[in-house]
């Protein structure tokens, strides 16, 4: 209230983060219909969201279709399409950005982005970061404006990722991890050692049973291996139980 003198004044976060970083705060700082305390810090981490969705424009790469996405994004980006569009159309606005806060994240862990992945983020972005999304749809050469093209659709079966990853915990104090056929082949692969010793039990709080075999081959003789239950993934669905 102006009487205790912790009014947030919109014109100054304007100038100091922008139009778009504080729209975009508005949206992300929690669920639409409850009370949120104002967090400046947070909008300025918004900002920094924003920058890095500008920047990735250097990580563009050419491809012979400028709507593809890559096959190992594509399970990403579909998902991020389908969370995103039914998450505004419930007026979860704070989980649709958070999302799409995940996809950039494996931009830049990939190193990486397809025009086409590319082109979808802005589209999904459009709605809580209008004008610098329009600055840059303009910037990849598109036609018309952002907020007229038509909205991106998600495939159901691009949905399913091709393999699941599988943490197991070593004596409570490192972690491997396990990249497993979503097929449930049970071949275990993409291990990496975090220097712990294996000796001792050996905790996969979730795993195929099928798998096991394939990660059993990872450890020696003897030690333990255990979890506490059965992960299936049913092939062609994408569906954990």
């Amino acid at each position: 209230s102006k009487s205790r003198g912790n009014v947030v004044n919109p014109d100054d976060i304007i100038d100091d983060i922008g139009a778009d970083a504080f729209r975009l705060y508005e949206m992300f700082m929690g669920a639409f219909d409850q009370a949120i305390p104002w967090s400046t810090n947070g909008a300025k981490g918004c900002k920094k969201f924003l920058d890095r969705v500008w920047r990735l424009q250097e990580m563009l790469v050419p491809g012979d279709c400028p709507d593809a996405f890559s096959e190992d994004m594509k399970a990403s980006v579909h998902q991020t399409i389908k969370k995103v569009s039914e998450d505004f159309e419930a007026m979860k606005f704070n989980t649709a950005i958070a999302q799409m806060m995940t996809l950039v994240n494996e931009f830049y862990q990939k190193g990486s982005v397809t025009v086409g992945e590319y082109k979808a983020l802005l589209q999904l972005l459009n709605p809580v970061a209008p004008h610098i999304t329009e600055e840059m749809w303009q910037n990849l050469g598109c036609e018309g404006e952002v907020a007229f093209a038509q909205w991106p659709k998600w495939d159901e079966k691009a949905l399913v990722k091709s393999e699941v990853e599988i943490a197991v915990q070593v004596n409570l104090n490192g972690i491997w991890q396990f990249e497993i056929d979503n097929g449930c082949s049970g071949e275990a692969r993409g291990l990496q050692n975090p220097g712990v010793a294996l000796s001792g039990s050996i905790h996969v709080p979730f795993c195929p049973e099928s798998a096991l075999s394939g990660i059993e081959e990872h450890f020696p003789e003897g030690a333990g291996l255990c979890y506490r239950r059965k992960l299936e993934v049913i092939p062609g669905e994408g569906r954990v139980l």
